[in-house]
């Protein structure tokens, strides 16, 4: 995870590069942009980026999934609707146009509410045979999502370092904008998902404390998950 971070950060520097077209010509650099022919290397890179939203938004939708029914399992009524509300409108947005901003959003506030939630505890004590499986499914659907993560980020990381070299190798002002703002959402990504991934888990550690010790068998692949 360090070396995918340290990859991560090298697309962060090919945007600052060029952080004063973003930050003082923004609209004339879009405009320019979209006037700006794409070429086979920013097509390339453009096909995995859309590769890598489409990971993160599925990853979120497990994510989503899985506490909806573990809050419903432990009778936590407000945590489920939360999460069904966040899940619909993650599940609302398309890959072509993911607010990568608003998908991290809406599931951090699903996690800060897990976190801040006593029901489970209560409910855990006693869980029965059928709130037992529900643990199960949840689980099965976090490890996925977390998986989802970490393949994101590889994929990131991948558009990063190729990004940069087509940066270097850019010919023209034009080029170099053109691949700056195409990869405008995985810049979003390499800035969140690290401390998305580790939230994540986090959130995951959270229910499983709640529950671990009232019958719930846990899935030794979900713990060696966690542990990447």
């Amino acid at each position: 995870m360090k070396k995918l971070i340290l990859i991560l950060s090298s697309l962060l520097i090919v945007a600052s590069a060029y952080s004063f077209s973003f930050s003082n010509l923004a609209k004339k650099v879009a405009d320019t942009a979209s006037t700006i022919a794409e070429n086979d290397t920013t097509k390339a890179l453009s096909a995995k980026q859309e590769n890598a939203l489409a990971k993160y938004k599925q990853s979120k939708e497990e994510f989503l999934k899985g506490f909806s029914i573990i809050a419903d399992a432990l009778g936590a009524t407000d945590l489920k609707k939360q999460a069904d509300d966040a899940l619909a409108k993650v599940e609302a947005q398309t890959v072509k146009t993911l607010d990568v901003e608003t998908v991290t959003q809406v599931a951090d506030e699903v996690i800060a509410k897990a976190k801040a939630d006593t029901t489970a505890s209560d409910v855990a004590k006693s869980a029965s045979d059928v709130v037992k499986a529900k643990y199960e499914e949840a689980m099965s659907y976090f490890k996925k999502a977390i998986e989802g993560e970490v393949e994101t980020a590889k994929v990131v990381a991948d558009v990063a370092t190729q990004a940069r070299d087509a940066m270097k190798n850019a010919e023209t002002s034009g080029e170099k904008i053109k691949i700056a703002s195409t990869l405008k959402p995985s810049m979003e990504l390499a800035k969140t998902i690290p401390d998305d991934i580790s939230k994540s888990k986090e959130a995951v550690l959270a229910i499983l404390q709640k529950i671990k010790a009232n019958g719930a068998t846990l899935s030794s692949d979900l713990l060696d998950s966690l542990k990447k």
